[in-house]
C-alpha cells in the first residue's frame, strides 16, 4: 500500500538545476545524459535506496522553491543543439510529490513546444524523462501537450516489493498508472531493478512479466534490469538510517571497474537471460550500469544500448 507521508522542506537551491551524471567507466555500460533535480530525496524507504550514500544527510525529502529558476535553466538545456535526455529521477522519485508542486504542468509543456521560435524544426529533440516507484499521475494524465515526455516506471515482483519497498505504491498500482499513461499518448518505458535472486524467484517474477504484456502494449516498449548492487559505503548508511542492510548480501562480487558489489558473474547471467527469455519478443531489453562483457554475453550491444536513460 502506498504511503500518505508525503513531507518534504523546502528551500532554495544554490547550484543549477541540471547537471550532467557523472560517466561511467567505459566497461561499464550506461549513456550519458542529463540530471534535473528539482528535488532531492524521496518519501519512500526503500531498504537499498542508492540515494542514501550521495544524500546521506538528508532526513527529509528537499523541494526546491525558485520555479522561475528551474524553468530558466530548463529552457536553457532546451536551446543546446544536440538532442539530449533530461532525467527528472535521480536525485528524488520524479513523481512522488507532483500532486503537491505540479511540477510537470510547468516542464512538461515546454518540451513538447521546443521547436517554437525556431527557423527550421529540430531533426531531434530532446527528452524528458520521469522515473517513478510511484502511480501519482493524475498531473500528468491532465496535460495537453506531452510530446517528447518519457514516463518509466520502476517495478518489482510483488513480494519483493512488500519485503523491501516500503511506501511505494505496489506494483500492480504503478502498472496500472503506467497503462494510464500509455492510453494517454505517453512513451512508457519499464524498469525492473532491483531484481532480488531470493529462493524461489522465478516464481515471483513470473507473475509480474505476464501482468505487464497483458496491461502494456509491449511493441517497442523499453525494459531495463539491473540486479541488486551497492557502491562500497551504501551498506554503512543503510544501516545508520535503520534499513534491512541485509538486502545486499547476495551482491559480494567486486566485479566492473566501478567497484560496485554485484552478483556473480553466472547468477547475473541466468536472471537475465531468464527474463530475456520470458519477457514479451517485440520489446527491447536492455540492463543497467552493467558490464560491456555480460551485455556481448547477452547478445546484447553495448555500443547501442536502448536502455531506461537513453534518449
Amino acid at each position: 500500500m502506498q504511503s500518505e507521508k508525503k513531507t518534504f522542506e523546502t528551500r532554495s537551491r544554490k547550484t543549477p538545476f541540471i547537471h550532467k551524471m557523472i560517466r561511467q567507466p567505459r566497461s561499464v555500460v550506461c549513456p550519458p545524459y542529463s540530471v534535473l533535480s528539482h528535488s532531492n530525496g524521496c518519501p519512500y524507504q526503500c531498504d537499498y535506496c542508492c540515494l542514501q550514500l550521495p544524500l546521506k544527510n538528508v532526513i527529509e525529502p528537499v523541494v526546491f522553491d525558485q520555479p522561475e529558476q528551474l524553468i530558466g535553466d530548463v529552457n536553457k538545456f532546451l536551446d543546446q543543439g544536440e538532442a539530449q535526455l533530461l532525467s527528472a529521477g535521480e536525485t528524488s522519485d520524479g513523481l512522488a510529490f507532483d500532486h503537491v508542486t505540479r511540477f510537470s504542468d510547468a516542464v512538461v509543456p515546454l518540451f513538447s513546444r521546443q521547436d517554437e521560435g525556431h527557423l527550421f524544426p529540430k531533426e531531434k529533440k530532446h527528452k524528458l524523462l520521469f522515473v517513478t516507484k510511484s502511480a501519482n499521475v493524475k498531473q500528468l494524465l491532465r496535460i495537453k501537450e506531452h510530446k517528447n515526455v518519457i514516463v518509466s516506471f520502476s517495478l518489482n515482483a510483488p513480494e519483493i516489493a512488500r519485503r523491501y519497498e516500503h511506501g511505494a505504491a505496489h506494483p500492480h498500482a504503478r502498472l496500472r498508472a503506467a497503462a494510464r499513461c500509455q492510453r494517454a499518448g505517453y512513451e512508457i518505458r519499464i524498469r525492473i531493478d532491483p531484481i532480488m535472486p531470493v529462493k524461489g524467484w522465478k516464481a515471483l517474477y513470473q507473475p509480474l512479466v505476464d501482468r505487464i504484456a497483458s496491461t502494456l502494449d509491449t511493441q517497442g516498449l523499453r525494459f531495463t534490469l539491473g540486479t541488486i548492487r551497492h557502491n562500497i559505503g551504501l551498506r554503512e548508511c543503510t544501516k545508520a538510517r535503520g534499513r534491512d542492510e541485509t538486502v545486499y548480501d547476495p551482491a559480494n562480487s567486486q566485479e566492473g571497474a566501478d567497484t560496485r558489489y554485484r552478483l556473480p558473474f553466472a547468477l547475473r547471467r541466468e536472471v537475465y537471460g531468464w527474463f530475456k527469455e520470458k519477457l514479451p519478443a517485440d520489446a527491447s531489453v536492455a540492463l543497467c550500469k552493467e558490464t560491456e562483457e555480460l551485455w556481448r554475453d547477452l547478445g546484447l550491444d553495448p555500443a547501442n544500448p536502448k536502455c531506461n536513460c537513453a534518449l
